[in-house]
């Protein structure tokens, strides 16, 4: 059999996902307290026990991952393995919509093949459940569909393009605007260039991407989700995101060799797939990290194959600068793959980390029926089947406001939790500052009714016997 044949092999194929699943399954398997998926754990343990968004519960994340969460909880039951089944899935879809994309400008090859396995492997970087994780899924499916309804000069692509870029602003909303504006300024320079895409397409996939954000309006009024998705962030949250820029830079990098490697050959459909990575990479600057990063950088792995193709058709190019191309692609991919085999836990799989953290777990159900938890361990309610007391599910200084920290302190005084958790190595990235009135309030009323590595759990004075 030939190697082209085995491409396209249909058991084949059925091997390779099969093999994906089980790989992603494998990678993410593990429980643990993580703070990033603990953000989405307690907004949907927040809806579980009637708690509003934006209004009984802050926060400045569009609704989709609380609300996706909370639906598969009503439908199969509460448990953390549904909501990381949910997140793996996207992980999996991602990768699928890069093989899809994929063979739209090229034809299938190695690199068609190799790329959603490298962005598998690059979840490594990132948590499944969050609120990153959903959104590139619909931001990666909204960009096969427009880079469809350009290759195929497709109406109802074109459509689902728009609708799939709206859904994807209900889990993150910069994202979504980025993906937004590029499409429609690529559609202005195509009709400024007379390329020849119908007209009404612009105008369709523009109103089919601001229906599901529009619907937002129906349950929550206008100005109070610009304040909290657009303003709140906007003015504060790049106070708390610095990283190094390596990532990006090395990401941009990337994108610049695919680009040389398709400049002799860049069809309407690889245009647009360069212009959307170029804004989504943009939307990396407030956090620069691998995981923000390597999350947007579907469009390239989606154009390997057609960059595959495009070096070894053209016959101008010589042999040195074939294997500068070939060694790049080369060594992208083993360090990448390199990286994820060493800081992955592959064995034992499936475990639960919550276990190592049992001695805390078990103090806080004998001995706090209420309590409070911060600064940025959201999760933790989730995992104790406690409400919080306050409107607040973390309070980092930097990032929330004074008055909000004064709000948070009255709540306190009012709610009168048991016991108060506080972790703050993992504020130390944010500078954050003890001498705030929660934290006094805490320290005023409270003594130190257990430690466990670095979480101390406070206790009112009288059940401490102080």
């Amino acid at each position: 059999m030939k190697t082209a044949d085995i491409f396209v092999s249909t058991s084949a194929r059925r091997a390779y996902w099969i093999g994906l699943t089980v790989l992603l399954v494998w990678m993410k398997g593990t429980k643990t307290l993580d703070s990033d998926e603990g953000i989405t754990l307690e907004g949907a343990w927040s809806l579980i026990n009637a708690q509003d968004l934006y209004t009984g519960s802050f926060q400045y994340i569009p609704p989709g991952s609380f609300y996706l969460v909370y639906w598969v909880w009503k439908a199969v039951g509460l448990s953390y393995a549904a909501a990381k089944l949910i997140g793996i899935l996207s992980i999996l879809l991602t990768a699928a919509a890069i093989f899809t994309t994929s063979r739209l400008v090229a034809k299938d090859n190695f690199s068609t093949y190799a790329a959603p396995l490298l962005y598998c492997l690059s979840s490594v970087f990132w948590v499944p459940i969050n609120h990153n994780t959903f959104s590139a899924c619909f931001l990666a499916w909204a960009t096969y569909f427009c880079a469809r309804g350009v290759a195929k000069v497709s109406t109802p692509s074109v459509l689902m393009g728009g609708l799939l870029t709206g859904l994807s602003g209900l889990f993150l909303l910069h994202k979504e605007i980025a993906l937004f504006f590029a499409v429609i300024v690529f559609y202005l320079v195509t009709y400024a260039r007379k390329r020849g895409l119908p007209t009404r397409h612009l105008l369709l996939y523009v109103l089919s991407a601001t229906v599901p954000l529009a619907a937002l309006a129906l349950k929550w009024p206008p100005g109070l989700l610009f304040d909290n998705l657009v303003t709140f962030p906007a003015l504060h949250y790049w106070k708390t995101a610095e990283a190094s820029w390596v990532p990006l830079i090395l990401a941009a990098s990337c994108v610049v060799v695919v680009f040389l490697a398709l400049r002799g050959s860049l069809t309407k459909t690889i245009v647009l797939l360069l212009v959307v990575q170029a804004a989504l990479l943009g939307t990396s600057v407030q956090l620069t990290d691998w995981s923000h990063t390597l999350i947007l950088m579907f469009p390239t792995w989606s154009l390997a194959a057609a960059a595959y193709e495009a070096v070894r058709s053209r016959e101008a190019l010589s042999t040195p600068v074939r294997y500068l191309y070939a060694g790049t692609a080369i060594s992208a991919g083993t360090l990448l793959s390199t990286v994820a085999i060493m800081i992955t836990s592959w064995w034992p799989p499936f475990h639960d980390q919550t276990k190592s953290a049992a001695p805390l777990l078990g103090f806080l159900e004998d001995h706090c029926p209420s309590l409070y938890v911060g600064p940025w361990m959201p999760g933790l309610y989730f995992e104790t089947r406690r409400s919080k007391p306050i409107s607040y599910p973390w309070l980092v200084t930097g990032l929330n406001t004074d008055r909000q920290f004064l709000d948070a302190r009255a709540q306190l005084e009012v709610a009168k939790p048991q016991c108060a958790v506080v972790e703050y190595t993992l504020v130390k990235k944010f500078n954050y500052d003890q001498d705030n009135p929660v934290d006094r309030f805490i320290r005023a009323n409270y003594a130190v009714g257990f430690r466990f590595w670095s979480v101390t759990v406070y206790v009112t004075k009288d059940s401490s016997g102080r």
